[in-house]
């Protein structure tokens, strides 16, 4: 028993997170299988809403709220990975005028939601959008963009898609200096005084060092590169929800998001007008950016 728990120990603390440059051509191979997988994952796994109407109302969801303050009278507005359409009451509750078209990539998310009021949805991959060019003026994500496996090709086909004038809206957990629970941070899932409690001690303590050590050190060296300009999107090919069992928020995010990396790369394209990180806090931040 000693041994089979030194043995996973030990086995922990010699693996490590397996990311790529999913901007790179040559780690389109792995991110094509990885998608696979994921995709496989979402299709066999109940996956839990965690933003709820009710969700909206909490002061710790004030982002939404401030998302939809950047979203102009009577906009045509596209929703990327928009699940069941929840969301669609609460953004027309709060502007004025708004059209609205939903799409996600899962049909059992989909399905029997288009009873919701004003709700237009269809099945469709944000990285190959079902819209001419320059046909909507808000394209909006809300906690999607972690869970993507192109995450440079999902901004893009968004910029597509977008009117001049037009902005791009973002809601992410803000992963630039902390971990995922995708990552793998100790043993098993949850924070070190979690295990503490528990009396898993040495689980604890390699959470310890995964956490203040390893991640850290690697958040630190994405910082430095993203200051020097260079928006790898580094994307996790071995999530821990494809090996372990149980789903916590974000077992399943494949890509840290940080708001420098994202406003760097759209404001590369040369119609890039402004942008504005409008909310942060230690675990989330909003983002626009305008097209000119």
């Amino acid at each position: 028993m000693g041994m089979g728990v030194f043995g996973a120990a030990m086995t922990q603390f010699l693996a490590q997170d397996r990311y790529v440059d999913s901007v790179a051509p040559t780690s389109e191979p792995a991110l094509l299988q990885l998608q696979r997988r994921m995709f496989r994952y979402y299709a066999g796994t109940p996956y839990p809403d965690f933003v709820t109407p009710q969700a909206w109302g909490a002061e710790s969801h004030a982002v939404h709220f401030k998302l939809c303050k950047h979203i102009p009278d009577g906009s045509r507005v596209l929703e990327l990975g928009c699940g069941d359409g929840t969301n669609i009451r609460l953004i027309k509750a709060n502007t004025r005028g708004v059209s609205y078209l939903g799409c996600d990539i899962s049909l059992v998310r989909l399905r029997g939601s288009a009873q919701r009021a004003g709700a237009g949805l269809t099945l469709a991959s944000a990285d190959t959008l079902p819209l001419p060019d320059q046909s909507v003026d808000v394209t909006l994500s809300i906690f999607v963009i972690e869970h993507v496996v192109f995450p440079a090709r999902f901004l893009d086909e968004q910029w597509r898609v977008l009117r001049s004038g037009g902005r791009l809206l973002l809601i992410a957990p803000d992963f630039s200096t902390s971990g995922m629970a995708a990552e793998h941070i100790g043993l098993s899932y949850g924070s070190g005084s979690q295990k503490l409690r528990r009396l898993r001690v040495l689980d604890a303590l390699l959470t310890g060092y995964d956490t203040r050590v390893a991640i850290s050190r690697a958040r630190a060296q994405r910082r430095t590169r993203t200051r020097a300009g260079i928006c790898a999107f580094p994307v996790l090919t071995n999530p821990r929800c494809l090996d372990m069992p149980g789903f916590v928020p974000d077992c399943d995010a494949i890509y840290p998001a940080c708001p420098e990396e994202i406003v760097q790369y759209l404001q590369r394209h040369s119609d890039a007008r402004s942008a504005l990180i409008f909310y942060r806090d230690k675990h989330k931040f909003g983002l626009m950016v305008e097209k000119a």
